[in-house]
């Protein structure tokens, strides 16, 4: 059973996670052309819904590792990039791992690890750092150069936003010990909202295959 300590971590988690998943389906709004927004509004609003997202990544996993993370520093920090780098300093092995769930039996499954390119720790540091730079206007030089960027399919956003849903689609956290996992469904199949639950490691498979009990 879940201490009271991991029960309000999970809710918290779950809290993030589902804003980030409105967040994730109002890109695919705006970038599909559902939203009536001009191209270059299209554009800045899906930037600034990505930097939000790597916020909400980077804060879920300052609730989920609370254990290890009591220091006020860090406590107080919002930024995406500052929050995963004191994370890894404490626990190497903080970032959400995306995976394919494989249901054995009640309350056990497998999972693997994914083979489509997600977003990794490298990239949510990469993709913050771009969020900056879009989300200003820029300089006179720019603005008189007459060269701002313009976009009609939004590919590079695309892009990012794949990789967005393939590393929260199913994914887990790590916990200190090593053996207990925070397991977040964005979609669970009975409610169709965001499932967070915690696992026990059973057994390591190998080639990427861990299977998990619930509970």
């Amino acid at each position: 059973m879940p201490t009271k300590h991991q029960q309000q971590a999970i809710q918290l988690y779950a809290e993030l996670m589902s804003e980030a998943k409105v967040r994730m389906q109002w890109i695919a709004y705006a970038v599909d052309g559902k939203t009536g927004l001009d191209s270059r509004l299209v554009r800045e609003f899906s930037y600034l819904q990505l930097r939000l997202i790597c916020e909400l990544i980077a804060l879920g996993c300052l609730a989920a590792h609370g254990d290890v993370t009591s220091s006020t520093k860090i406590r107080k920090m919002y930024a995406a990039d500052q929050i995963c780098a004191e994370l890894e300093k404490l626990h190497p092995n903080f970032y959400p791992k995306p995976h394919n769930q494989i249901r054995t039996g009640p309350n056990r499954s497998h999972f693997e690890d994914v083979a489509e390119p997600y977003l990794t720790r490298d990239d949510l540091k990469t993709l913050y750092a771009k969020t900056g730079g879009v989300l200003h206007k820029g300089n006179m030089k720019n603005i008189l150069s007459g060269n701002a960027p313009s976009e009609k399919k939004f590919s590079e956003i695309v892009e990012w936003h794949r990789k967005i849903v393939r590393l929260l689609s199913i994914h887990r956290l790590s916990l200190f010990d090593g053996d207990t996992h925070f397991i977040c469904l964005l979609q669970d199949s009975n409610t169709k909202g965001v499932r967070v639950v915690i696992a026990n490691k059973v057994e390591d498979l190998g080639d990427g295959l861990d299977e998990l009990k619930v509970g």
